[in-house]
């Protein structure tokens, strides 16, 4: 165990208030050498000393981003929990975990508990018509305070309830207005359940974080908002489920590479955000922490919208070390990020375990591995030591925060024009704590430590800025930003547009189709075109011409990519390599796609596309 790491977990233990001789002894016992012990109780005495001063006044000693790895386990058709959980806690660290637990609730909830593991498990009476109960909720939360109240060491405890998985898909649709009255009637009744407790143990209050369902899609939560707009305070954390398919990690809302409506990346959830942030009936909230409880890169998954080709386990694998290191870890609005899924039977493209994989344990610490791994569970492992041996990457906090706290809000806009801008990064030392701007550049961070820090403000496209803030008890500090604009590259996407047969120089049906365009005054690069066949089976060659006509010269190379069969009316992409084509602001160009047998090809009109507009 490195220095470093004796620290955090030194004052993991101060945090749950255990005596400081017990925290040191449990420290220390790892020392065989008896010198060598005693040199560690001097140590830890001092820095134990120091962490308690510090955590008395609700100061954060670390500056670091805590564990926020995790992984969707799922019982059903994979591996018993317990082994599923030391496997979770072998690739994750001290971290979280995640299942869809029916029964059983406070065994599984107890050796997440004895594992050090923070437990997150998923609420449902049901599914395929049946309607949510407020009384299965209360009743599961009252068998888990039950047990915390028999077993006190564990009161103070952090457990993560997600209430029903996907409401707005066929398997589990429940009708958004009676889902939001839903929630409104859940919450009430688990906040009973836990103040009844809490009377008996107060340890136990703020102990339970409710979460949203998995639902993706602002439409569906428009209409949940509209109905019971009161809603919007009924949870304490987002859940979402976004699913990139084969979408890569740097295709992402933050960085403003997606376009303006996609579902198909690794933070779709910013646009569930916006509309929680959104005046409905008088209510709007925002800085609410986010929980990814269902994500993937899989095997041979999804076909591309962007022209991405689908993944195999060893790209997903390159794809999550990005995922984590370069993004999730860099967006501290993300409490966890669970992988869908561990193991199982009827999921196996999805799985980092093989079905019917052993258990072995090679270090000898009781803790079970599996026996047999794909590449994705080793490169998250990897990631996530990586960050630790870094000192970048503290354990997570497993029970609950008592210090005061305050918050900080505010607006980002460009210092230019003063528009907002949306989905920045607002982060302070170590990523520790922060959230994103949402539509109107507004962001709030709440439940932050009393303490100084350097708040800084991250976009791309802009120039970073940082300034100091101070936080205080109950209150809001306000920091507002004003960011530089340095010019945007490659976040165009351009298509043709066969709605009114506007294809200068060839037919609806011909060997090639395309459209004049011209750039904006602000872009440098052409990355992306995107093209809809009524057919599969065949690949596309995307040109970019340098003039206003098909028999322009060629500038730029472009990749071809292949549409599957079965596939036609989905929207593919062409990707140019590097950072892309190099074009001039304001110069009108012709956008060619050809298929490369030479057949004609026919595209679908553009209302049948998902860039409005044509540029996101």
């Amino acid at each position: 165990m490195q220095p470093s790491q004796f620290i955090l977990e030194a004052y993991e233990n101060v945090s749950m208030e255990r005596r400081d001789d017990e925290m040191i002894e449990s420290a220390c016992s790892q020392n065989r050498c008896p010198l060598a012990r005693a040199i560690c109780v001097m140590l830890l005495v001092c820095i134990g000393a120091a962490m308690v001063a510090s955590a008395a006044c609700g100061q954060e000693p670390l500056r670091v981003r805590r564990n926020f790895f995790g992984c969707h386990n799922l019982m059903d058709g994979g591996p018993a929990y317990q082994t599923g959980i030391d496997w979770t806690q072998e690739m994750n660290g001290p971290g979280f975990v995640f299942d869809w637990v029916r029964g059983d609730f406070e065994l599984w909830m107890a050796y997440c508990f004895q594992r050090n593991l923070i437990p997150c498990m998923r609420l449902q009476n049901g599914n395929g018509g049946e309607l949510p109960s407020p009384g299965y909720m209360g009743n599961v939360v009252s068998i888990l305070c039950n047990y915390k109240l028999a077993h006190p060491e564990y009161a103070d405890r952090l457990v993560y309830l997600q209430l029903w998985n996907e409401p707005g898909d066929a398997r589990d649709y429940v009708d958004p207005a009676t889902f939001s009255q839903f929630m409104i009637d859940a919450w009430n009744t688990i906040q009973t359940v836990v103040a009844n407790a809490a009377a008996q143990n107060p340890a136990i209050a703020g102990t339970f974080k409710i979460m949203t369902p998995g639902q993706n899609g602002p439409a569906w939560w428009e209409q949940a908002w509209a109905a019971h707009p009161q809603a919007k305070f009924c949870f304490d954390v987002w859940a979402t489920h976004p699913y990139p398919e084969s979408d890569p990690p740097w295709f992402n809302h933050h960085d403003s590479v997606a376009y303006s409506n996609a579902v198909k990346t690794i933070d779709s959830y910013v646009l569930d955000l916006d509309k929680l942030a959104e005046n409905h009936g008088g209510y709007s909230r925002r800085g609410v922490p986010v929980m990814i409880t269902e994500t993937c890169y899989g095997d041979h998954l999804g076909i591309s919208y962007e022209g991405y080709p689908k993944t195999t386990r060893d790209m997903a694998a390159s794809y999550y070390q990005q995922a984590f290191t370069d993004y999730w870890y860099k967006w501290p609005e993300i409490v966890a990020v669970h992988h869908f899924i561990l193991c199982n039977w009827s999921w196996e493209a999805f799985a980092l375990v093989p079905a019917g994989t052993g258990s072995v344990d090679t270090d000898g610490d009781g803790i079970l591995e599996p026996a047999s791994v794909y590449p994705q569970y080793t490169a998250i492992k990897n990631t996530r030591i990586s960050l630790e041996n870094q000192n970048k990457l503290a354990p997570a906090r497993i029970s609950k925060y008592t210090g005061p706290t305050g918050s900080i809000s505010g607006t980002v806009t460009r210092s230019d024009t003063g528009a907002p801008v949306k989905y920045a990064t607002l982060y302070t030392d170590g990523y520790e704590f922060g959230h994103v701007s949402l539509y109107d550049g507004g962001y709030v961070i709440n439940d932050v430590p009393v303490g100084t820090y350097t708040l800084t403000c991250h976009k791309v496209g802009y120039l970073d800025a940082s300034q100091q803030v101070t936080v205080t008890a109950g209150n809001n500090t306000v920091a507002n930003f004003s960011l530089v604009y340095t010019g945007k590259d490659a976040t165009q996407f351009y298509f043709v547009d066969t709605a009114q047969g506007s294809c200068p120089g060839c037919q609806l049906c011909a060997t090639y189709l395309g459209q004049t365009f011209t750039t904006p005054s602000d872009v440098g690069y052409i990355k992306f075109a995107a093209a809809k066949p009524n057919v599969g089976n065949l690949y596309l060659k995307f040109s970019i011409l340098d003039g206003d006509n098909p028999n322009a010269p060629v500038i730029g190379t472009w990749n071809s990519y292949y549409l599957e069969g079965a596939f036609g009316g989905e929207m593919i992409g062409g990707e140019a390599p590097g950072d892309g084509i190099p074009v001039q602001p304001n110069r009108t160009y012709f956008l060619k796609i050809e298929r490369t047998d030479g057949q004609p090809v026919y595209l679908y009109a553009s209302n049948a596309n998902p860039y409005p507009g044509g540029c996101a």
